[in-house]
């Protein structure tokens, strides 16, 4: 069986709520070494803003220093994989500097978002030799692409029972229309006498401001509705073990799968979700899972009543980080 022992990743990806630790760890627990770095140059508050608006031209000179610096790092190590999560600063002049630093190495993208909010990566598929998505629409417009959903990490896998406290629960950033969505639905829960939490998270002030003036649907958002420190882990994980129903909203433009949904599978928690792509899934139970659609909210109270059904052990085993990895890198062995 194809192993990981003695392999030496150099992995690139964005720090995103403490998954790339959790991504490291588990190469290393398969027994590879693993050099990790951060997708983008830096962290602050400016450099993600350039990042999310498209305007990565205006700090080029910054993402080309620094990926220079990580290529005078590494000159003397030979990798046999370079493994990058989610590409948005990467060009593809940065990667063919990548691959002629190791020649040697398989180069394997994974992205966690579509390819059409990034249509720069599209020209640069071809320089790796495997390519995932999450998305299941983006499989079928470029053929180099291979479907793969997102993993639950060992924290969210559970098998107890806890007292619930609320029907409902959501935490989550509060970006495109979530926030609209959300106070919509919970209002229509407390219609029905359902309990709710709710955990609004943004990165600053700043950015609540910048939206509540530009973004219409944050028109009667008030600040103290939302949270600029983030929850950690382990009070996340709490707060929805004693929640009845997770509420997930995906991105707008966006098909995939979120982390949140799979995560409910380790959890064994139902979910509202208004991803309706979700039925195509292979652990779509409806007794489980209630769709509802962002523009015209329902809830069904009965939906609350039924208990949580277990999925075989082979669901859980699949969307687990271990079987990811273990997908990416030991099933792709001799592709």
């Amino acid at each position: 069986m194809p192993s990981l022992k003695g392999k030496k990743v150099l992995y690139i990806g964005q720090r995103f709520f403490g998954y790339e630790k959790e991504i490291k760890l588990m190469l290393e627990r398969e027994g590879a070494s693993v050099d990790y770095y951060n997708e983008r140059p830096s962290s602050t508050f400016l450099t993600k803003a350039y990042i999310r608006l498209k305007l990565q031209s205006l700090i080029y000179l910054k993402i080309q220093n620094y990926y220079n610096d990580i290529l005078e790092t590494i000159k003397d190590i030979e990798f046999d994989y370079v493994f990058i999560v989610k590409i948005e600063t990467i060009d593809e002049k940065i990667l063919k500097s990548l691959k002629k630093s190791q020649p040697n190495a398989k180069f394997i993208l994974y992205m966690w978002d579509s390819l059409k909010n990034y249509k720069q990566n599209n020209k640069i598929l071809d320089l790796f030799d495997r390519a995932y998505t999450f998305d299941s629409n983006d499989v079928k417009s470029y053929s180099n692409l291979t479907f793969l959903p997102l993993f639950y990490i060992a924290k969210y896998q559970n098998s107890e029972e806890y007292k619930i406290k609320n029907d409902l629960c959501f935490i989550g950033s509060g970006h495109s229309d979530r926030y609209l969505v959300v106070k919509k639905l919970f209002k229509i829960a407390s219609s029905l006498n359902l309990s709710q939490y709710t955990f609004f998270f943004l990165q600053s002030k700043i950015i609540f401001i910048f939206r509540k003036i530009f973004d219409k649907r944050m028109r009667d958002a008030k600040m103290e509705e939302f949270s600029f420190t983030s929850l950690s882990q382990e009070e996340i994980i709490q707060t929805m073990l004693e929640s009845r129903a997770i509420v997930d909203i995906e991105h707008p433009g966006q098909i995939g799968l979120t982390m949140r949904t799979i995560e409910m599978i380790g959890l064994k928690k139902k979910l509202i979700t208004t991803n309706r792509s979700i039925k195509e899934y292979d652990f779509y139970n409806e007794n489980n899972i209630y769709i509802i659609n962002r523009n015209n909210l329902k809830l069904d109270k009965a939906f609350f009543d039924l208990p949580y059904q277990e999925l075989d052990d082979a669901i859980y085993k699949k969307y687990s980080l271990q079987n990811w990895i273990q997908t990416i890198f030991l099933e792709g062995m001799n592709n």
